[in-house]
């Protein structure tokens, strides 16, 4: 018994030394010598840390890049350090990174950038009321203050379209020219059903003179689906997939309109060629389990609706042109 212990002692004892081994080589390697010997002999300069976390991020070495990052802020409170840790801890450790966040502003409360990552923050966990405050905050005091006025439009488009809008067209008016801000607002507008989305859109698709952009294209179908003028939306959907063969919303929309028709085949149709076209798209699956489960398939609905829990989790409830919700 003695014996054996002694030998997962010294297993135990070798592993610790190779992890260490194992550190200390990563930080010698040739991508960090020269910042690794800077900090060895300036060990109080933040900056070096800073860089060699950029670098070890950079190279997906995220533990030690974490590391660094806080051994920077502990050094100095520049928001720059604050920002880059709650960044990096945020993906597994949401909550701490939100408690980093908070005690971070506390030594720098006017820090735009680690408010609003505070905020997004609050409103990937759902707590809405939380990233309002502060965007209301922000907004206060900096009324053009583009990143908010976006992350408020987006806090409340599900639960007051009309708000959402009047924000969306405060910013497209600081910012005509930013193409994110259009497509946002051309969005919102073709989900609520707002007229306003036929001249924007119609303003996108002719300024873009080479004809490949599918966006303008996929808010008319939003909008003409929100209408219930469903062939013209499937003619504008068909239109953003011929410029975009991977555009995934615009064929989930596009299988909206036949599921929302009772056309369950053609529905099921544009689900699978999603699948196929994006194996790892969760919407589309979940759209053939609902299409399945409105035929009575109730094992095949499950199997799909297993499918897209295990890829995606809960379905977002919306979605805009980049997000890979519904979209409607």
């Amino acid at each position: 018994m003695r014996h054996a212990f002694v030998i997962f002692l010294l297993a135990t004892m070798a592993a610790a030394c190779n992890d260490t081994g194992t550190t200390v080589t990563v930080l010698d390697a040739p991508a960090y010598a020269t910042l690794t010997d800077s900090i060895k002999r300036f060990s109080n300069e933040p900056e070096l840390r800073y860089r060699r976390g950029l670098l070890l991020h950079q190279n997906n070495e995220q533990a030690l890049a974490a590391e660094d990052f806080k051994k920077a802020w502990d050094l100095r409170s520049d928001e720059r350090y604050a920002f880059a840790y709650a960044d990096i801890t945020a993906p597994q450790q949401q909550q701490a990174a939100i408690d980093f966040l908070k005690g971070a502003l506390q030594k720098l409360p006017g820090s735009l950038p680690l408010q609003l990552q505070l905020a997004r923050l609050y409103q990937q966990r759902g707590n809405r009321m939380e990233a309002m405050a502060i965007t209301d905050g922000i907004l206060k005091k900096y009324p053009a203050s583009l990143d908010a006025l976006l992350l408020q439009a987006d806090l409340t488009l599900q639960s007051d379209p009309a708000e959402a809008i009047s924000t969306l067209e405060k910013a497209h008016d600081l910012a005509p020219d930013d193409v994110d801000v259009t497509h946002q607002l051309a969005y919102a507008y073709a989900e609520s059903g707002n007229p306003k989305l036929l001249p924007l859109a119609d303003a996108l698709i002719k300024s873009d003179v080479q004809d490949v952009h599918a966006e303008p294209h996929y808010f008319k179908g939003l909008y003409y689906a929100t209408k219930k003028e469903y062939n013209t939306a499937l003619k504008h959907f068909d239109a953003a997939i011929q410029r975009d063969h991977n555009f995934m919303n615009a064929y989930i929309n596009k299988g909206i309109v036949y599921y929302d028709q009772q056309q369950w085949q053609q529905a099921a149709e544009t689900f699978a060629l999603a699948t196929r076209i994006n194996p790892a798209f969760a919407d589309a699956w979940h759209w053939l389990g609902k299409t399945a489960e409105a035929q009575g398939q109730k094992e095949k609905a499950q199997e799909f609706y297993e499918r897209a829990k295990k890829l995606n989790g809960p379905l977002s409830p919306g979605g805009g042109p980049e997000a890979s919700g519904l979209g409607r």
